[in-house]
């Protein structure tokens, strides 16, 4: 695997570079992340004071990204169950 991920280091390295010179498409794409995560925990926190929890927004934040992170880390271990090797 060490020796197929060395040998395309450099498709890697021109996909990134072409990625990140669009900077535009990816400061677009913090910005609607980080929008994303603030109504998240907007919506977090009016749930937890719904049913009487008095948490903090950073509270509610923190919440949101741990959910955030575990439906990526779910989708990763879902997609590595039906195939186990990675091969795409």
């Amino acid at each position: 695997m060490a020796r197929n991920l060395a040998g395309k280091s450099g498709e890697l390295d021109r996909t990134l570079r072409e990625i990140y010179s669009r900077v535009g498409a990816v400061a677009a794409s913090c910005i609607v992340t980080m929008v994303s995560f603030v109504t998240g925990s907007v919506e977090v926190w009016i749930g937890l004071h719904a049913i009487g929890v008095r948490a903090s927004f950073e509270h509610a934040l923190i919440l949101e990204c741990v959910g955030q992170g575990s439906l990526v880390w779910d989708s990763e271990v879902a997609k590595n169950k039906t195939n186990p090797k990675g091969v795409r």
